[in-house]
């Protein structure tokens, strides 16, 4: 079977165009976590301004370029979604002076929506390499024999070959510390080097056609309204976004005689804003709109409810 040897030529090139961004993945020894939040195991790449449909193209496209070859298995999955998987020769480089190589089996999902891509946590289905034959003293020849390297001895996913009972090749020991740095940096950069390219081509792709709040809206200045609160009356909400990308927010909570007030950064990506406070990095969310901005959770993803209509500030 033939297997693919390296990512295809445009990942380099769009790599080689862009600054050097945060890895998106972190590697444990239970599988792959949002390397920014830990409790997470996916990674959004935002871009707004693009409908379902054309980002589930770009997407796949993108996707496919990327990992043309005759064993790479592409799926189109319920809810415009899709998969890859495949295998990539001598990819998984482990740490000393051997430098011995393993060939990586492995498995992706994306979840598609209006401007958003969801990476789903990749899979390592198999690390392994061929021992050639050899003969011994005895003149008795030794088979070709395939060697296995495992995430951990507890690592399960999707098809995963389970760890041997007798097997030293792991790249966490049972306490989930790391035993070959090499091995865990193979991985990490193979996955995030792929995310930071899908990333970089869509929000080019769609950029170009001026539909992003960050190039198409005028989104600095002063925004207000009375945000929902669980324990007061509501929180009286002023924002103000410079264009030097920083912030100022204040917030009365109505009814308690309480007012809170927060400096940070402001960074726009697609038609998602991010603030982030100076004073303990905590992160707050917004879709952008003309003229207003519309708070979203934690994930992202719009704040559903009876109250959902009421997460708006409005641009003065």
């Amino acid at each position: 079977m033939k297997t693919m040897k390296k990512i295809g030529l445009a990942v380099g090139l769009l790599l080689a165009a862009v600054p050097t961004l945060q890895a998106q993945f972190r590697l444990t020894a239970d599988g792959f976590v949002n390397a920014q939040e830990p409790s997470r195991r996916d990674y959004v790449i935002e871009v707004g301004g693009a409908d379902r449909a054309t980002l589930f193209r770009k997407a796949q496209f993108f996707t496919q370029a990327q990992f043309a070859a005759p064993d790479a298995r592409f799926s189109t999955l319920p809810d415009e979604a899709f998969a890859v998987s495949g295998t990539v020769c001598d990819r998984v480089v482990l740490s000393g002076l051997s430098g011995m190589t393993y060939n990586l089996a492995f498995r992706m999902m994306f979840e598609v929506r209006d401007g958003a891509v969801r990476v789903c946590e990749p899979v390592v289905e198999a690390m392994y390499r061929f021992v050639e034959p050899a003969v011994t003293a005895q003149e008795a020849v030794v088979p070709v024999g395939r060697v296995p390297l495992f995430v951990s001895r507890d690592y399960r996913g999707v098809n995963v070959t389970p760890c041997q009972p007798n097997s030293a090749s792991v790249i966490f020991n049972p306490k989930g510390d790391v035993r070959n740095e090499g091995a865990k940096a193979s991985l990490e950069s193979f996955f995030n080097d792929f995310v930071m390219a899908l990333e970089t081509y869509l929000q080019t792709a769609v950029a170009a056609d001026g539909h992003t709040a960050e190039n198409a809206l005028d989104y600095w200045g002063v925004y207000v309204g009375t945000l929902p609160a669980a324990d007061c009356e509501g929180i009286r909400t002023r924002l103000e976004i410079t264009p030097d990308g920083a912030y100022a927010m204040t917030m009365e909570y109505l009814g308690r005689d309480r007012t809170f007030a927060e400096r940070g950064t402001c960074a726009v990506q697609g038609n998602t804003m991010t603030l982030t406070a100076a004073e303990g990095g905590s992160r707050l969310y917004f879709q952008v709109g003309e003229g207003r901005l519309v708070m979203l959770d934690q994930s992202r993803e719009p704040i559903v409810g009876a109250l959902q209509n009421h997460y708006v500030l409005t641009k003065e």
